[in-house]
């Protein structure tokens, strides 16, 4: 969670980070990622799907999604969440944790590219707050 700084062109920054998320594969510096990630825009943000194939089709396995809401006391806030993907226990030994925390926590720890993306996330917010700051 991030309080964004009042003022900040919403609309950029969220096309700031979505543009990230978008050529983070292919900008050479963090390459090569063990699986394929596609960017998508939502709603007041960006969705970043980690994928495996399962029955002849890409399905994610694993979402990091950003979204830019409103908190009352606070102005509007950058919130980055991970939900599990429809294809979460493609490599599953043995069934999954019956905790929902658990099972969100070892299905983000078996993804390898989480941290690489996650160390490169807080640059990238610094940047599109910079570059949106309305004058």
């Amino acid at each position: 969670m991030r309080v964004l700084n009042r003022g900040l062109d919403v609309t950029g920054f969220l096309n700031s980070l979505y543009q990230w998320a978008a050529t983070l594969t292919s900008s050479g510096q963090n390459m090569p990622f063990a699986l394929p990630i596609r960017a998508d825009k939502v709603d007041q943000g960006f969705q970043m799907s980690l994928l495996r194939i399962k029955d002849g089709s890409p399905m994610s396995v694993g979402d990091i999604v950003g979204s830019v809401e409103s908190v009352e006391g606070k102005g509007d806030v950058l919130f980055v969440r991970f939900f599990e993907g429809p294809a979460s226990g493609i490599d599953r030994q043995g069934p999954p944790p019956s905790n929902p925390r658990e099972r969100i926590q070892k299905n983000a720890e078996a993804l390898i590219d989480i941290p690489i993306i996650m160390q490169t996330m807080k640059g990238a917010i610094q940047t599109a707050v910079a570059q949106n700051a309305k004058s």
